[in-house]
């Protein structure tokens, strides 16, 4: 305690770049893959094919709801 708080010191500092990242897990096609999936997912957000910001979770809940409802109106 100190000044009135409480203050925890960590006892082992850890070297991060020692452990191995996401480059390590992919093949070269499946990073293609993800970097495809992406570029999409960008090219939709710039086209304004977007949901929110909410303003609380019920807000979001109801789009979900809303979407989904689509979603099983073209199923049919």
């Amino acid at each position: 305690m100190q000044r009135g708080k409480i203050v925890l010191t960590p006892k082992l500092v850890i070297d991060r770049s020692k452990f191995p990242n996401a480059d390590d897990e992919y093949t070269p096609e499946q990073r293609r893959a993800i970097d495809r999936g992406l570029a999409q997912s960008m090219k939709e957000y710039k086209q304004g094919r977007t949901f929110g910001p909410f303003e609380t979770h019920q807000e979001f809940v109801a789009s979900l709801h809303k979407e989904a409802k689509k979603l099983s109106s073209k199923k049919k």
